[in-house]
């Protein structure tokens, strides 16, 4: 229980699994209940010790009650010291046929802040729902970008046909919940009026989501995602890698006029807001971004 419950609040899990050797000199403990269930369960044991060491998590495996205690102990010192490189998955999904974007631009664009990281990021272009599920099962991504056109309140994919619909927020939020295997840390949804599907995502039993209150200008995105993934892959919190994105895209839209000026002409065609124009993180009521890294 106590395993289940730290996966689902998305900790960082040390095991201990019993070795071959231990109680060797003790009378084995049986199961409860009938011989059927007691098999069913001894099954099911095995299935899940088998999980854990094949798992990308770390396992201490044990023969006696004293390799509980000073050698953990000692282990878990010298593991505090050590840091444990592993990949940062993204699932790059671009829903860019119909919508006059250059999703594929900012696509190479993010790649590149990235290269020579230890993020792997794969893209899937102009694929209906079904698909980016499929993707999703996959690839096992850490970070699922969905980026695109909204309209009425809603994203817009495409069907098996590959014509761009409007899918429902809440089918939506349902969709990657249920494909969400403990692996997903966060959705990004990069597209204008997005909030709301992302507070729609969180409820759903994601950790975080990230989303926007009113509109974004798609130079502005993409300079923004570009800081964003190079801060998730520098090991730096999640809060921070956000905080730091909107400080240097910030950076540039005030300090340069005559950007702020056709930004808010050309595109907003209202005063620019950071808090309504630059992405903005949602998290589930139980976790702090502040805690969260990729590495």
């Amino acid at each position: 229980m106590e395993y289940h419950l730290a996966k689902r609040l998305r900790k960082k899990i040390f095991v201990g699994l019993v070795g071959p050797k231990f109680g060797t000199k003790r009378k084995p403990l049986k199961e409860s209940g009938s011989l059927v269930e007691q098999k069913v369960k001894t099954a099911l044991q095995k299935q899940h010790y088998a999980a854990l060491e094949k798992g990308r998590g770390l396992f201490y495996p044990f023969n006696t009650a004293s390799d509980l205690t000073a050698p953990v102990t000692g282990f878990l010192a010298q593991l505090a010291k050590v840091k444990i490189a592993r990949k940062v998955k993204v699932l790059y999904v671009g829903a860019e046929k119909g919508t006059g974007f250059d999703l594929r631009g900012q696509f190479r664009t993010i790649k590149k802040a990235v290269e020579d990281s230890d993020i792997i990021i794969e893209s899937l272009f102009n694929a209906s729902p079904s698909a980016i599920v499929a993707a999703i099962n996959r690839h096992k991504p850490d970070i699922v970008h969905i980026s695109g056109k909204q309209k009425a309140g809603c994203i817009q994919l495409h069907d098996s046909r590959g014509e761009l619909i409007s899918f429902d927020a809440d089918r939506l939020a349902d969709a990657l919940a249920n494909a969400n295997d403990g692996s997903i840390k966060v959705v990004v949804l990069d597209t204008c009026y997005s909030m709301q599907q992302a507070k729609r995502i969180v409820s759903r039993g994601l950790s975080h989501a990230i989303g926007i209150y009113d509109a974004i200008a798609d130079d502005v995105a993409t300079n923004f995602y570009g800081v964003f993934y190079n801060n998730i892959a520098s090991g730096i919190s999640l809060k921070s890698a956000i905080e730091s994105a909107s400080s240097l895209v910030l950076g540039e839209i005030e300090g340069d006029a005559k950007v702020r000026r056709a930004l808010e002409t050309d595109v907003l065609e209202m005063p620019f807001n950071p808090a309504l124009h630059l992405p903005c993180l949602i998290s589930a009521p139980c976790l702090d971004a502040s805690l969260e890294s990729f590495r």
